[in-house]
């Protein structure tokens, strides 16, 4: 009796050993988890081909990425190191330095490892976009360093700086980017609107790239499934930008968030898990924050007492739209026509069309012969059913050469929604051109050789 009673205290005391222990291992683990999420990286030479991270902290085992331009593409990493999840010390990480070229500025940023542990998957060697950059308290933790190519500029050369640490708080393991508010004099300027017509208006966009704006549902899941809209933009400033909004999956929202995003992989095709695409058209970063503003729907205007007055849509013209090939042509004139486009320079590659007016969501699209084939076209851009002004479209100048006339055609949008499918970078022919009293709706413009 006496020896059992002997081997029941050694188990108490075995038991009481290892909930301890365990309890100190889930202290040990939140107290880790509460540390922010930082990276300290100084100024340094590439000669090597090696750099070094002065420390790491991560949430989360993940990686340390090194990108060459602050619009984080795939396109842009030249480098990225795994880390583990806590504080990670001289962390080296291998450089392509001659991708890098002279950049004087590189940026580390902070991602997870997602899924295939241990493989870096963020559209590298054909990757999926599967290990996202960490979020905390609304940013990315990134931090931005000089190269030999600013250093060398420097006499003589100050120290680094260590960068700030980033604000503690829960982490994101999922979305890709989350945002810091543009104001309402930044890139974006969008003012409080009725949805009812299911087309918005962004009164101005100003953007470093071509790309997209885009109208998310949730300020903290950027991914494709919180997408209501999106609209191209073009490089530089542009005005009145209309975006079609899917009214039924915004439902009483009294808020939306508006961000920009690079067109980065195929070129005039919205791929950031919209329809099936991939995730390459990544958000924008400007001094290490995502280019976002938010706006207020009708849901948060009704609360007011004076709510502006919503702008209905042009009405659509009524016309018959054509199903299948593209019938013979018969030029718009510039009076009271569904094109309106004037003789133009195309220097600059982009030209406009002053009015366009569409019976339903579709294209302006330009070709270089009457023919209207899919190898002749030189550009296009997305339309609204009703009346759009000013509608910009990025030309190939180099394909339409010094010819003296072009074609611009108005298409329909019949398949898949805002992907140009006429024949266009082997796209199908689905979205056939418009048809309007047994004609299609053309009008031709001369250029600069004209």
């Amino acid at each position: 009796m006496k020896s059992r009673n002997s081997s029941i205290a050694v188990w108490k005391t075995l038991i009481v050993a290892v909930a301890v222990l365990a309890l100190t291992g889930l202290a040990g683990s939140a107290l880790a988890a509460a540390a922010p999420s930082q990276i300290t990286v100084h100024d340094q030479d590439l000669t090597s081909g090696v750099i070094v991270v002065s420390s790491v902290t991560s949430p989360v085992d993940g990686w340390v990425v090194v990108y060459k331009n602050s619009n984080f593409t795939s396109g842009d990493i030249v480098g990225y190191a795994s880390v583990k999840a806590g504080t990670n010390t001289n962390v080296k990480v291998t450089i392509d330095t001659a991708k890098v070229g002279e950049a004087p500025t590189l940026w580390a940023r902070l991602h997870v490892d997602n899924d295939v542990m241990g493989v870096f998957e963020w559209g590298w060697k054909g990757q999926p976009y599967n290990d996202t950059p960490v979020v905390e308290n609304g940013h990315n933790i990134v931090t931005g360093f000089g190269t030999a190519a600013s250093m060398a500029a420097v006499t003589p050369a100050p120290a680094s700086a260590a960068p700030a640490p980033a604000v503690a708080a829960p982490v994101a393991t999922k979305a890709p980017v989350t945002t810091k508010p543009a104001a309402t004099t930044g890139p974006i300027v969008i003012a409080d609107q009725d949805l009812t017509s299911g087309v918005i208006v962004a009164s101005s966009v100003t953007s470093p790239v071509d790309g997209w704006i885009v109208v998310y549902k949730d300020p903290n899941n950027f991914t494709g499934g919180q997408i209501v809209g999106y609209a191209p933009v073009h490089m530089g400033a542009n005005s009145n930008v209309k975006i079609t909004l899917d009214t039924a999956k915004v439902s009483d929202l009294p808020t939306l968030w508006a961000v920009l995003q690079a067109d980065n992989g195929l070129p005039g095709v919205f791929e950031w898990g919209w329809k099936g695409q991939p995730y390459n058209d990544a958000l924008v970063v400007e001094n290490g924050h995502n280019v976002v503003t938010s706006f207020g729907t009708a849901a948060s205007m009704a609360a007011a007492i004076t709510a502006p007055a919503s702008v209905a849509p042009a009405p659509a013209v009524p016309a018959p739209v054509a199903t299948k090939a593209p019938v013979t042509t018969k030029p718009a004139t510039t009076t009271a026509s569904p094109i309106v486009i004037k003789n133009q320079d195309i220097t600059s590659g982009v030209i406009m069309a002053s009015s366009v007016t569409a019976p339903q969501d579709g294209w302006v699209v330009v070709y270089k012969n009457p023919n209207l084939t899919s190898g002749e076209i030189v550009g296009y851009a997305p339309v609204h059913m009703g009346a759009n002004s000013d509608v910009k479209i990025t030309l190939d100048t180099a394909k339409v050469g010094d010819l003296p006339t072009l074609w611009a055609v108005l298409h329909v949008d019949n398949d898949v929604k805002g992907v140009f499918e006429w024949g266009w970078k082997s796209q199908p022919y689905n979205d056939v051109p418009v048809v309007e009293n047994g004609h299609n709706v053309v009008a031709s413009f001369g250029t600069a050789a004209n």
